[in-house]
């Protein structure tokens, strides 16, 4: 028997975690913090599963939505292996140091500092020791104390969402469990696409983000990106886009990078921050693994402008034209791009490109569906804006035909639908539905555990 408990990232994108106890191992699938939340609901909800006996926990990738509330698992969990691919362990450092950061200065008081005290800066550089790096297609066979003929091998396969990314593979009792973890399923300016396993599969945990978005073509993106850099530019204005610092950045900086090689948008100034920079370093590290699409190529070698908001009121890009790439995708109050977003509402000859999925009541959200002169709600204030706007979609996760066909290949006898909405995670659900007649889809609830019988 196999039991799942989803412990966030039900109908929505949240704190992804999974429990699964495949025949008695048991394992957990992710830990990540909420990207709103600061209150209970910002790590996963293990009080749900009590106090199990994990084998291991199973990192998908390095986004503070998989990896933010790994300090708070371990805590739970202090027997558990940690297992990552090794560029996911090197990102991980960067972004949980990065992550403890912001819970210092925006957790809810309902946290007691016993609770928070793995995200000391002097506990969280021990948690680094307790990660192991696992190889792509490798495996490892974790045994089962009470059954010894009921062993379990888990392989990581390459994701193509972010450096590092991976699906996981749990194979145990001639069964088999897939979590896809964040996929892409086409090759980005950056890193090949995912290349998982396409046997049949017993139970598919599969994410949902895109399945209710009309995903454009990316060559049209690419010379309608080129279009706003040209005409804002042209104007003798800058352009901000507001940028996830891991993944999102680097996959940004290339397509700027090749449009400027090609002559297709001037060599303008770029401008980008300290952990940004960081996280280029990392990619670079892995600039000749099977993952890179061009081997070889360095984030580092784009000549990059340090942006330092200490001076922001008379900074260079506010003088002659430049791009921008500030940290904090959906504009969140207190990152970079929200501050320094300010600035470019005054500018009627500015552009702010949107290039990352908007959560409703983000402040992206609000600015991307706000009109010219008029006012609209940014996080507490009622301001209005003279400056362009404009959407662009780079998605580092894969469209809903992707998803299906991922599924039909795999003919899952259970498949159960995350990280997406509602809407997405439904819409996903009927449409599997409808070509595959024999298989159990579920739509999980959080906290609620699902046995499967095999």
């Amino acid at each position: 028997m196999i039991n799942l408990t989803f412990l966030g990232g039900c109908s929505e994108i949240g704190a992804n975690s999974c429990f699964l106890d495949v025949f008695g191992t048991k394992f957990l699938i992710d830990s990540g913090l909420h990207p709103e939340r600061r209150d209970q609901l910002a790590f996963p909800q293990f009080e749900y599963i009590g106090e199990q006996e994990i084998a291991a926990m199973l990192i998908t990738h390095a986004h503070s939505d998989h990896i933010g509330a790994l300090p708070f698992a371990i805590k739970h969990f202090p027997k558990a292996r940690v297992l990552m691919t090794q560029p996911t362990s090197d990102l991980a450092e960067l972004m949980l140091n990065d992550t403890a950061k912001i819970l210092k200065s925006n957790i809810a008081q309902e946290f007691t500092a016993e609770s928070l005290e793995y995200y000391k800066n002097e506990n969280i550089q021990n948690l680094f020791a307790l990660f192991e790096s696992i190889k792509y297609n490798d495996k490892i066979t974790f045994e089962n104390t009470f059954s010894p003929n009921q062993s379990a091998n888990v392989s990581f396969h390459e994701a193509g969402h972010i450096l590092g990314s991976a699906g996981v593979l749990i194979e145990s009792n001639g069964r088999n469990i897939f979590h896809t973890g964040d996929v892409n399923f086409q090759n980005t300016a950056l890193l090949k696409k995912a290349n998982f396993p396409r046997h049949h599969l017993d139970v598919l945990i599969i994410e949902s983000t895109n399945a209710n978005s009309i995903m454009p073509d990316k060559k049209e993106q690419t010379k309608d990106f080129a279009n706003f850099i040209n005409k804002i530019s042209n104007s003798n204005g800058s352009i901000l886009i507001p940028t996830f610092s891991l993944g999102k950045a680097q996959e940004i900086l290339r397509i700027i990078s090749s449009l400027a090689k090609k002559g297709s948008i001037p060599n303008l100034p770029i401008y980008t921050h300290g952990l940004t920079r960081r996280i280029n370093k990392v990619y670079d590290k892995y600039c000749y693994s099977s993952e890179m699409l061009k081997k070889g190529f360095e984030v580092s070698d784009i000549n990059q402008e340090y942006l330092d908001l200490s001076d922001s009121g008379n900074s260079n890009y506010l003088k002659s034209p430049s791009i921008v790439l500030a940290n904090g995708g959906m504009m969140n109050e207190r990152t970079m791009s929200y501050r320094i977003a300010l600035e470019w509402f005054k500018r009627k000859n500015f552009g702010i490109a949107m290039v990352g999925f908007q959560k409703v009541a983000t402040p992206g959200h609000s600015l991307l569906n706000s009109s010219k002169n008029k006012n609209f709600s940014y996080a507490n204030l009622n301001l209005s804006r003279t400056c362009e706007v404009e959407k662009f979609r780079f998605s580092a996760h894969s469209g809903i035909e992707e998803l299906i066909e991922f599924a039909v290949d795999t003919k899952p006898k259970n498949i159960f639908i995350v990280h997406g909405d509602e809407e997405a995670c439904d819409k996903l659900a009927y449409e599997i539905s409808q070509r595959l007649d024999t298989s159990r889809i579920f739509v999980p609830k959080l906290g609620k555990n699902y046995e499967i019988e095999l």
